[in-house]
This record gives C-alpha cells, structure tokens and sequence, in this order.
C-alpha cells in the first residue's frame, strides 16, 4: 500500500494532542511517500518505508510563547518493523529550526508543564528495547534564544547559523558515530558575532574523542551566573583549542591553547568597593578591582580518573590588583563573596585521591599590585609594581616534591619616595617550605610595615 500527501495542514487537528502535553501545535504541512507492507511469516511482518517531509511548523508553549518552529524538515526512512522494534533511516535534514527557551524567576521552564517536567518512564531490564540506525543527519541555519529570568541579572544568550554533521548513528551502539558542527554566539543588545565555536568528533559511549574550539567568546555572557556568588563582574574574551577523550571508565582531557585577553574583575554598586587607597597602581579601568591583559595556557592534560593536572606552560602579562583589609578585618575578596543560604546534609568526598597538579613553566611579566590595610593602628599601604617571575617544575599540591627554581624581580614602593628594587635567584620549596638562592635588595622601603 502506498500513501501519499501533498501540503496536507496538520492545523484543524491540533485539539487531538493530548492537553498534558507542555506544547501547543499552531501551524505545519506535511508531504508523504510511504509504503506499507504486511507479510505472514511464521511471525508477522509489517513494514513502513519512504519518505516524509515537514514544514512551515510552529509550535509554542502552553503560555502561547514562541517555543519552536522550522521550514522543513526531511525523513528518508528506510524500514521500520514495529513487531521487531528496528528503525532505519537513511537521512535526517533540518533546516532553520528556531528554538526559544526561557526559565522565569521562579526556575520553571517553558517546557514544563504546571512547573513539572514531563516524566519518561525507563525500560525494564527485561525489556531490550528498539534498535534504531541512522545513517546521516543535518541541520542547516539553527537557532536558539536563551532567557533566563532565575539568575541576577536575567541572562540573555542567543546562538545563530547552527551547524551540524552526524553519520553512523546508532541505538544501541554498534559502530563509531562521527559529528561535526559550529555555531556563533550573538549579543542580544547589539545583535553583532560576538564567539565562534566549533567541535568535531567520533566514538561511541564506550571509546571516542571530541575537539572543541572556540574564538572570541566574551566573558560577560557568564556575569549573571556568577553575580549568584560574587559581586564584581567579571569581563574579558576567551579561545580555546581543547579536546576530551575517553575510553571505557579513563577520561582525558587537553588543553592545547588557552588564552584570556583584556580580563576584568569590576567594581559595582553591590559589591561595596572602598575609595582608592593612598598607595595605588594604575588600572585599564576606573572601577578595576582586579585586571589581567593577556593569560596563555599551553599542553594542559587532566586525568580526570587519576586526578592529576599537568600544565606545560602558564604565561600571565600585566596581572594588576587591589589587595586591601579593611577595618573589621575581612579582605577585599570576602566583601566579594554573596551570603548563600546554608545547607543541611552537604557531605564532603572522603576517601578520594588527593589531585596532582604540576606546572613544568610559570611565567609573569609586568605584575602590580596596591595593598592597604586598615586593620592596624595606623594604615598600612605600599605599591609592588615591575613584578616578574620564572617558576619551574612547581607542584603546589604535592605532599613532598623537590624544590622549583625560581626567578623573581619587583619594585617595592611607598609615598612619594623612589620605589625600591628585589631580586631573587635560587629555588623555592613548599613540602617542606623551604629556599635557597641569592637575594638582592635596594633602597627598599621599610617604614610602612613599623605597625605590624
């Protein structure tokens, strides 16, 4: 038997769907090229093959918001047996689907339904389930709007020109599945590119491997979420070329280029930022509390099963901040800190492997820093400016590792007096804390540590 439809409008049966579901069908088309046989073997066969199209579909959510819509969407369908419960299809195209996802102040989803997700009841164990194969799948020109009103701030994301590239897809795994796809990240107020991201990978659940880059992404985009812990807002853009691999329960990860430019850590109306101290250095911003103009990670590897972290290179150029105590004796970074809500029943992981982390080179150029306390009788403020440093083979969180050489320059000043200068050639030792080197120091100034 054949079934074929031309345009057929799905709009006059919408009041069909079942009301508990959280969506609501508004238009779409339908074009069909099925056939269906029926054979009686010693069990019965019933087969539907073909092709199936959509399009022109909009669907909204039960507050009559805009939820999804597409202009069409593609299904080559090579065979499905219900009997047997097997399902090939030879290709899936979609083509600009437009997806609006919105969370209101009180956490709730435009997906839900009464402010419950939609529960899907889970096979038994007797129950093996279909066996679905799919050879291609594309889609063309996506897009997502992402609101969020349950964070301070309400975040605003919206994705454009989605890509994506599947073959080999299969349920349950029988071969490598490959996937490739970009997308680009758009400010909403200013409706220009904002980020590039891209990823490309193979495998299955049990072996495979993705690589991820991203280009341009600024950190602002995550200034809602973190305004829930901390009071300054954090700025800057981030690229990166990573990947993840795993293989049975062993995960990897790597790290082949970070880079963060231009970061900010500034001062708002919340964060109760106190007057500039007499003893200051000079920031990119007015209201900086804390400012770095270029951080380079190079040949990072994680472990994520062994817990150890190896860093190749770490390079930081210009790191700037304002370190201060103030006069009931809390530093600047816990003023920053949001109060949270305590919570009962949090258990610790106990019984877990300490990680390991060891940088082979740490590099810093052009470091300062303003401190002040106002916790002694009498102010205490001083600039370190010219800050370099060379660090090799460190392993902070070792419990015993050998002493790292070390490389340390700075100019130490106070007043209006000429800053002073130090240097330190030798090596430095945390497990147990030890140094041995050469120092050198001139004209440093003394007086502003007489209170402590």
């Amino acid at each position: 038997a054949s079934i074929r439809l031309k345009d057929f409008d799905l709009s006059p049966y919408r009041e069909y769907l079942p009301v508990s579901l959280p969506i609501r069908l508004d238009a779409g088309m339908v074009d069909a090229d099925l056939r269906l046989s029926f054979e009686q073997k010693p069990a019965p066969v019933v087969q539907l093959s073909g092709v199936l199209r959509a399009h022109d579909v909009r669907v909204s959510d039960t507050a009559q918001q805009e939820l999804l819509s597409f202009d069409a969407l593609e299904v080559r369908l090579a065979e499905l047996q219900p009997f047997r419960r097997l399902l090939r299809i030879d290709a899936i195209r979609l083509d600009a689907p437009r997806l609006a996802l919105r969370r209101d102040g009180s956490g709730h989803f435009n997906l839900e339904e009464n402010g419950a997700m939609a529960s899907v009841s889970a096979p038994s164990k007797k129950d093996h389930g279909w066996k679905v194969e799919v050879g291609r799948v594309a889609l063309r020109g996506g897009q997502v709007a992402w609101q969020d009103d349950g964070v301070p701030g309400k975040a605003r994301l919206n994705l454009r020109d989605m890509v994506l590239e599947a073959s080999a897809l299969s349920v349950p795994f029988a071969r490598p599945m490959r996937f490739a796809g970009s997308l680009k990240v758009v400010k909403e107020e200013s409706g220009k590119s904002a980020a590039e991201l891209a990823f490309t990978g193979d495998g299955t659940d049990r072996l495979g491997k993705v690589a991820v880059s991203v280009r341009s992404l600024p950190l602002e985009l995550a200034a809602p979420y973190l305004a829930q812990w901390v009071t300054p807002r954090l700025g800057g853009v981030l690229a990166v070329d990573a990947g993840l691999a795993w293989n049975g329960p062993a995960l990897m990860a790597q790290v082949a280029g970070l880079g963060l430019d231009n970061v900010t850590l500034s001062c708002t109306n919340l964060s109760g930022c106190t007057e500039s101290a007499p003893a200051t250095v000079a920031m990119r911003g007015k209201q900086s509390l804390a400012e770095i103009k270029h951080l380079r990670v190079e040949d990072a590897r994680m472990d994520l099963v062994q817990r150890s972290v190896r860093v190749g290179r770490i390079s930081l150029t210009q790191p700037r901040a304002l370190v201060d105590r103030s006069e009931d004796g809390r530093w600047m970074f816990e003023r920053w800190q949001v109060p949270q809500p305590e919570t009962a029943g949090h258990a610790t992981q106990s019984g877990a492997a300490p990680w390991s982390v060891h940088m082979v080179n740490v590099e810093m150029d052009g470091g300062a820093a303003a401190f002040r306390d106002a916790l002694t009788a009498e102010p205490v403020a001083f600039t370190v400016t010219g800050l370099r440093l060379r660090l090799q083979d460190f392993a902070p969180l070792a419990a015993s590792a050998k002493p790292s050489a070390v490389s340390l320059s700075a100019r130490m000043g106070a007043g209006r007096a000429d800053p002073g200068r130090l240097d330190y050639e030798g090596t430095l030792g945390l497990a147990p804390l030890r140094a041995q080197g050469k120092v050198t120091a001139a004209h440093l100034p003394l007086h502003p540590f007489e209170p402590y």
